[in-house]
């Protein structure tokens, strides 16, 4: 009976301690409690297509758990616009709307307002001299005093803004934000890589606003003028924004306030709205992180429109989608483009196509529309749902970031069209990697036969390489360990542990001095050294040659005899 008893306290005792082990094994093993933080998401640009980016990283992070609050400006000039009463973010528990007042020069460009004059039309070398006047605009925001103390009451543990200029760094300080983010919602610029020490080299990284149709493997011409583009940025571009903003920032928040190229230092993450294998290979920094695509990830897949779908399914080859996306305004596009682009659509009876275009100019044009049965015209489309349809055989696009990603990500072939900013380097971007046929719109507009388009859209259609290139695209980004939302909500939560992360900065040139950091310093006392080495050597061999040729010489020979006969 004693042996049963003892049996069975060490069979408790042996349970207890197991038990108790294992337990103790999984709570150290056990990740630690997340933390919820308070994020401030701040849409800088007044477009649509920045502000959906934006509205996608906070609901993004809202998702993942954290409270979110938004930060919506719109341009005083275009506050009646539909972009000023979208809602870009579903999930965001604040959101503010702030209307800036212009301070410089308007938001809304002439290349912006007018994209189909071809005067405007791909701007020349000084075009973004007159552009980034705008930025003075939005360091308005830094006077509104009652709004900042607002946003410093609420302790934010994160805040995020686009890159687009430095106020939104210098706010951030304001309101006491230790973890300071920043995306742009464009490809990186010169200007921006600039701030984390990314070199651009213009032997093969193409300036964004001008780049060479060739690019990477330009010609000499082609790297001579993305050069002298190059140049001009580093020279007159790179400091413009902090000079514009700089006297502003010392007036709203006084002069002993830090620098704003210290602030943009202290930026710990930039988050890309680009894709690795979307992108061109150049020179980049490990604060860099790419969520291209992000924005697609939050469209839902919808069900096709009855309109769109009876189209599509009917269509004999195919179906193209044409559309120059929300900010080109269609009615600009002028009667003799309308018609070429009609004509040219008529010479492929066996394709339908979906044309986004606004109802004005779709009533002008009403008898030739009717004229040309496979041409159907909308004011909307459902972009996203269209492209994933299986007969959907190609996509007419200005190829802003996000139509391109879409473009991408689904595996759609594109004929590209830009018209101005970040979508001419897109438009390359996707010829370079083979899913695109990129026109100029410039000789669209010329063009009166309707050659230049056709060409393109034959190619496209015909050539089955571009939907393959596209698909190859679309599989690698299916495939990515991470997806875009991955990794911006663990890259930010990391962010908020460890604020600083200056450790990841480059040097700039202002850093270690243009000599120092160009290693000009290094080449000149190589090539002196390997002079003088040189110059040492060939004065050496002089020498040996002369003695060489004092003992062979016959005459030297000669005399040496005479002089031992006689010693003799």
């Amino acid at each position: 009976m004693l042996f049963f008893a003892q049996l069975l306290f060490l069979f408790i005792f042996l349970f207890a301690t197991t038990n108790g082990t294992t337990e103790t094994a999984k709570a150290q093993s056990a990740p630690p409690e997340k933390k919820k933080l308070k994020i401030l998401v701040y849409s800088v640009v007044p477009a649509h297509s920045h502000m959906q980016f934006m509205g996608a990283i906070a609901d993004s992070l809202a998702d993942a758990g954290h409270e979110v609050h938004f930060i919506k400006t719109i341009s005083d000039e275009l506050r009646w616009s539909t972009e000023a009463e979208s809602n870009e973010t579903k999930l965001s528990s604040k959101v503010y709307r702030v209307v800036l007042k212009s301070r410089g020069a308007p938001v809304a460009t002439s290349d912006v307002l007018y994209p189909f004059d071809g005067d405007n039309a791909w701007p020349m070398l000084n075009a973004w001299d007159n552009r980034f006047e705008f930025t003075e605009t939005f360091a308005e925001i830094a006077f509104r005093r009652e709004l900042l103390d607002e946003l410093a009451k609420e302790r934010y543990d994160v805040a995020i803004y686009e890159l687009f200029d430095l106020c939104g760094a210098a706010i951030f300080e304001r309101i006491g934000v230790r973890t300071k983010l920043a995306t742009l919602t464009m490809p990186m610029q010169q200007i921006s890589a600039a701030h984390f020490g990314i070199p651009t080299f213009a032997s093969f990284v193409p300036n964004w606003a001008h780049p060479p149709l060739n690019a990477p493997t330009m010609d000499f011409w082609e790297r001579l003028i993305n050069f002298l583009n190059t140049f001009y940025d580093w020279y007159k571009l790179n400091d413009r924004v902090t000079d514009l903003q700089a006297p502003l920032v010392r007036e709203a928040f006084g002069a002993d306030f830090p620098p704003l190229k210290q602030l943009a230092k202290n930026i710990s993450l930039l988050f890309l709205n680009s894709n690795k294998f979307l992108e061109f290979a150049r020179p980049i920094s490990n604060k860099i992180v790419y969520i291209g695509g992000i924005t697609d990830e939050w469209k839902k897949t919808t069900e096709l429109d009855e309109k769109f779908r009876s189209i599509l399914d009917n269509s004999r080859s195919g179906t193209v989608l044409f559309s120059f996306g929300t900010v080109a305004n269609t009615r600009t596009l002028g009667k003799s483009l309308r018609r070429t682009l009609l004509g040219t659509f008529s010479q492929f009876p066996d394709y339908e196509f979906i044309w986004k275009l606004d109802g004005e100019s779709a009533a002008n044009e009403s008898e030739l529309i009717k004229a040309t049965p496979n041409v159907h015209t909308f004011e909307w489309v459902s972009q996203n749902a269209i492209l994933r349809h299986a007969k959907l055989r190609a996509f007419v696009t200005h190829c802003g970031q996000n139509s391109l990603a879409e473009a991408a990500k689904i595996g759609v072939p594109i004929v590209a069209i830009p018209l101005f900013a970040d979508q001419l380097y897109n438009a390359v971007l996707a010829k370079h990697r083979g899913m695109a046929v990129h026109v100029d719109i410039r000789q669209l507009i010329a063009d009166k036969t309707g050659k230049v388009l056709r060409t393109a859209l034959s190619r496209v259609l015909h050539d089955a390489s571009f939907r393959a290139n596209a698909k190859l695209i679309r599989k690698k980004i299916a495939l990515s360990p991470f997806s875009a939302k991955e990794q911006l909500v663990r890259w930010v939560e990391f962010a908020a542990e460890f604020p600083n992360l200056n450790e990841l900065n480059l040097p700039t040139d202002a850093d270690l001095g243009w000599a120092a950091y160009y290693s000009i310093d290094a080449i000149l006392f190589t090539i002196v050294a390997a002079f003088l080495a040189i110059l040492a050597l060939f004065s050496i061999l002089r020498m040996a040659f002369h003695r060489i040729l004092a003992m062979t010489n016959p005459r030297n020979k000669m005399q040496k005899r005479k002089e031992r006969e006689k010693n003799e």
